[in-house]
């Protein structure tokens, strides 16, 4: 993190930390100020240290910081803008550690459409639920996407509502 507190504006400091930490488990390229990609994955793996090590928690960010020798101002200003981003970041943490172990759920959308005719049959009219999931595995993101009759939708609900009893 030694290379983002030497950076002397500190509108490009803000700009690039909160870059890094947007992207903080992405493949992402180096931000423009910064050249050096070794010492980006090494700020990226010291914010995610950061993270576990202070839960997202303003003062024990603060203090983290200054107890390593880095700069009063600007370790406020990172334990300020941790704070405030302290929801995405501890879910993309999460998500990214549960997406080591297998398919994680990062996102769903859904859409509901008529079909009103196939190539077989010229006049049919039924509704159809398409849902898009979006998975995470090893970092990976991926899309699938059902088409869902009303029948399967119907079995789809109940089984839900059996796993929201059980619990």
């Amino acid at each position: 993190m030694e290379v983002i507190f030497k950076i002397d504006a500190e509108e490009d400091f803000l700009h690039i930390l909160k870059e890094i930490l947007n992207n903080l488990y992405n493949d992402y390229n180096t931000p423009i100020k910064l050249t050096n990609k070794n010492a980006v994955a090494t700020a990226k793996d010291e914010l995610k240290d950061l993270i576990y090590e202070t839960n997202c928690v303003s003062e024990d960010v603060y203090e983290l910081l200054t107890s390593r020798g880095f700069l009063k101002e600007r370790s406020k200003m990172v334990a300020s803008l941790i704070e405030s981003m302290k929801s995405e970041l501890l879910y993309s943490t999460l998500l990214n550690h549960n997406s080591v172990y297998g398919k994680s759920l990062a996102a769903f959308d859904w859409a509901v459409k008529l079909v009103y005719g196939t190539s077989e049959l010229k006049k049919l009219k039924y509704p159809l639920l398409q849902l898009t999931l979006t998975t995470l595995s090893k970092g990976k993101q991926q899309q699938q996407i059902f088409d869902i009759n009303k029948e399967m939708l119907l079995e789809m609900i109940n089984v839900l509502e059996n796993i929201d009893a059980q619990s």
